[in-house]
C-alpha cells in the first residue's frame, strides 16, 4: 500500500481496514506497532490509577484494553506525532471515564453525587468532586506540554500557567508576563505561542474536549 492508500484511513474505523494490512495501517497513523501502543498503554495505565484512582488500580488491563479498542473503532483524523502523549491522554480519559461512571452508581439521593471519599474508600486525598477533577485536568495539561519537543515553546507553555489546587483559580499569563519570566520579547513570545498550539490540540481532542474548552479560554 501507498501513502496514499494508508491516508485513506485516517478517521476511519481501523476494524474496516483488511486483517492484513491492519498492522501497517495502524503504524502509519501512530508511527508505533499495536503491540507498542497497547504495552505503553496498560504501563500507563497501572502508574495513572496508582495516583488518580487506586483502589481501581487493579483494572489497568481493562483501562488499556478499552483505549486501544477506541483506536480500533475510529482511528485519528490525521497522524500521530507523539504517540506515547497521545495515548497517555487518552488512558487518562479512560480512567476518568470509569470513575465518573462509579460515582453515578453511587449517588444518594437520586440525582446527586457524593464526595469522592464516600464513593471510595481509602483514597488519600479527600477533596470535593470538583477539586478531584482538576488533578486530572492538570495531568492531561502536564503531559501534552511535556510532549513538545522544542525546548523553548515548551518553556513557553510552562510558564504561561498558574495551576492552583482548584480549578476556580486557573489562568493564563499574559505575553507580556510570560516574556519577562523568561526574558523573551513579546513577539517571540506570541510566536512560540501560535506554534505549540497545534500540538496542545492534537493532544487534547477529540476525546478530551471539556479539557480543550478549558484551556482554549485561557489561550
Amino acid at each position: 500500500m501507498s501513502s496514499d492508500d494508508f491516508a485513506q484511513w485516517l478517521g476511519r474505523p481501523l476494524d474496516d481496514v483488511s486483517r492484513e494490512q491492519r498492522e501497517a495501517v495502524f503504524a502509519y497513523v501512530f508511527g508505533a506497532s499495536v503491540v507498542d501502543v497497547a504495552t505503553y498503554a496498560a504501563g500507563e495505565a497501572a502508574f495513572l490509577l496508582s495516583r488518580h484512582d487506586p483502589d481501581m488500580r487493579d483494572t489497568y488491563a481493562d483501562i488499556a484494553h478499552d483505549v486501544i479498542e477506541r483506536f480500533f473503532e475510529k482511528l485519528p483524523a490525521e497522524r500521530i506525532e507523539f504517540w506515547k502523549a497521545y495515548t497517555r491522554t487518552r488512558v487518562l480519559w479512560q480512567i476518568q471515564q470509569q470513575r465518573r461512571e462509579r460515582l453515578a452508581a453511587k449517588r444518594r439521593p437520586p440525582g446527586r453525587q457524593v464526595g469522592f471519599d464516600d464513593a471510595v474508600t481509602g483514597h488519600p486525598d479527600s477533596g470535593s468532586f470538583d477539586d478531584y477533577d482538576w488533578i486530572y485536568v492538570k495531568d492531561l495539561f502536564a503531559t501534552a506540554i511535556a510532549a513538545i519537543p522544542d525546548a523553548e515553546i515548551r518553556a513557553v507553555f510552562e510558564a504561561s500557567y498558574v495551576w492552583p489546587t482548584t480549578y476556580s483559580d486557573f489562568h493564563a499569563l499574559t505575553a507580556e508576563q510570560v516574556a519577562e519570566r523568561l526574558g523573551f520579547n513579546v513577539s517571540k513570545v506570541k510566536r512560540l505561542w501560535s506554534k505549540g498550539k497545534k500540538i496542545i490540540r492534537q493532544l487534547l481532542c477529540p476525546e478530551t474536549r471539556n479539557v480543550t474548552e478549558v484551556w482554549e479560554a485561557t489561550s
